[in-house]
C-alpha cells in the first residue's frame, strides 16, 4: 500500500473503534416500519439513482414505510425541491467533517442511531467504509441491505470488514457497467419488484423563452485530472460563437471562478459570462434547461442535462469507463463524448478490455485531446 492508504487504513481502524465503543453505550428502540436509505456520493451520482425513490416509495413492500433520506448535503436543494413527494424526512451529512471532525461523527452518528431505524439501505456500488458504510452500522437497524459492490473506493480489507455491517448483501448487479442500470437491478433486488423505468429525468416546467440561443460551458470538474485546458475552452468558446452565433456561458461553482475568468481573456471573438458561484444547484438546472447547447468536462453538469435531454459534449479522460460516461445510446440520445485518441482504440479493439483497464485509472491524460477533434464532433451534432 502506498503512504496514502496506510494513512487511510489506520485512520478507519481508529474511527471505527472509537465508533464501536461510543455506539455501544447509546440506548435506542427500533422502531417498526422505519426505513433509512443512505445515499452520501456525489451530485452526478445521485441523478442516477433519484428516480428510484419513487419506486421505493410506491412499491408494495415498503409503500407503509417512513422513509428517511441520509443524503450528502451537497445536493439537499436538489432532493428536497424534487424528491420530497418520496421521502418523509431528510438528514443531511456534509462528508468531510463526517471522516475530520471527531464531534461531528460522534452527532451524526447518535442521531442516526436513536431514530431506531427497522430497515437501512446503501444502494452504493463502490462503498466507503467511514461514510455511508458507518452510518449503516451505527443505524442499528433490525434490516441491513447493501450492495456487494466492489473495492474501487476502498481498501480491500476495510471493504472485508465493512461487508459484515451488513445482514445481506445484493449482488445481481454486480455484472452490469453502467451506473443507472446498477441501480435498477439492486432497487429490485432490493424491493422485490421489476421496476420499468428507462432514463434518468429530471421533470421540470417547460422552457422559457430566449431572446438570444446561448451554450453554456462547464470547465470545472471534481477532480484536477479530470479537467480539460482552460485554453482549449476559450477556443470552444470562440468556436461555439464563430458557427452558431451562440451567447456563451461559463458555469461552475464558486471555485471555478478563476478558471472562467481564464478563458474569458483568452478568448478572441467570443464574450462569455462567467456566473460561477453565482447560481445555485437549482438556478444551475434551469440554465442548462434553457440552454441550446452544453460543453462540459465529466462533472454534474453532464448528468443533468442527460435527465433534461440537452444537447450535450463532454470531454474526459475515460477513467470508469462505462459506468458513468458514456451514456447508453439506448437510455440517452443526445449526448456525445469525447476521448483520446488512444482511447478510442482501446474501446474499438474491446469494449469489455476498456472497462477493465479504467476501473481504476485512465490510461491517457484529459490533455491529449485535440481541439480539432472536439470541434469536430460539436459540428456533426448539429447536422
Amino acid at each position: 500500500m502506498n503512504r496514502f492508504r496506510i494513512r487511510h487504513f489506520f485512520k478507519a481502524l481508529t474511527y471505527l473503534i472509537s465508533d464501536r465503543i461510543f455506539l455501544s453505550k447509546l440506548n435506542y428502540k427500533i422502531k417498526a416500519n422505519t426505513l433509512l436509505i443512505v445515499k452520501l456520493d456525489a451530485i452526478g451520482d445521485y441523478l442516477l439513482f433519484r428516480n428510484f425513490l419513487e419506486d421505493i416509495r410506491k412499491s408494495k413492500k415498503f409503500a407503509n414505510y417512513h422513509i428517511t433520506l441520509c443524503g450528502n448535503i451537497i445536493w439537499e436543494e436538489l432532493a428536497e425541491t424534487f424528491d420530497k413527494s418520496f421521502v418523509d424526512e431528510f438528514m443531511w451529512i456534509d462528508k468531510k467533517k463526517l471522516t475530520n471532525e471527531k464531534s461531528y461523527r460522534k452527532s451524526m452518528l447518535q442521531k442516526i442511531k436513536q431514530k431506531g431505524f427497522e430497515t437501512a439501505f446503501q444502494p452504493t456500488f463502490s462503498r466507503e467504509i467511514l461514510t455511508g458504510d458507518s452510518i449503516i452500522n451505527a443505524s442499528g437497524a433490525k434490516f441491513k441491505f447493501g450492495s456487494e459492490g466492489d473495492d474501487a473506493n476502498e481498501i480491500s480489507i476495510l471493504k472485508n470488514i465493512a461487508d459484515g455491517f451488513y445482514s445481506q448483501l445484493l449482488n445481481k448487479n454486480s455484472s452490469v457497467v453502467f451506473e443507472f442500470e446498477k441501480n435498477k437491478i439492486i432497487i429490485e433486488e432490493f424491493i422485490e419488484e421489476e421496476i420499468v423505468r428507462t432514463e434518468p429525468q429530471i421533470i421540470i416546467d417547460k422552457k422559457e423563452p430566449s431572446k438570444l440561443a446561448y451554450a453554456i460551458l462547464f470547465p470545472g470538474a471534481g477532480e484536477v485530472q479530470k479537467q480539460w485546458p482552460f485554453e482549449r475552452f476559450s477556443a470552444i468558446a470562440d468556436m461555439l460563437k464563430n458557427e452558431f452565433n451562440f451567447e456563451i456561458k461559463i458555469c461552475g461553482a464558486q471555485s471555478d471562478s478563476e478558471l472562467a475568468n481564464k478563458i474569458i481573456s483568452t478568448c478572441k471573438s467570443a464574450v462569455p459570462i462567467n456566473l460561477c458561484g453565482k447560481t445555485n444547484l437549482i438556478n444551475l438546472i434551469n440554465e442548462i434547461s434553457n440552454a441550446d447547447f452544453l460543453f462540459t468536462n465529466d462533472s454534474s453538469a453532464l448528468h443533468i442535462a442527460a435527465c433534461l435531454n440537452i444537447k450535450t459534449v463532454c470531454v474526459l479522460n475515460g477513467r470508469h469507463y462505462g459506468r458513468f460516461a458514456p451514456y447508453p445510446e439506448n437510455i440517452v440520445q443526445n449526448l456525445a463524448f469525447v476521448f483520446s485518441d488512444e482511447m478510442d482504440e482501446l474501446i474499438n479493439e474491446n469494449v469489455n478490455s476498456a472497462v477493465l483497464k479504467t476501473k481504476y485509472q485512465a490510461i491517457s491524460p484529459i490533455d491529449s485531446i485535440s481541439i480539432d477533434k472536439v470541434e469536430l464532433t460539436i459540428k456533426t451534432m448539429f447536422e
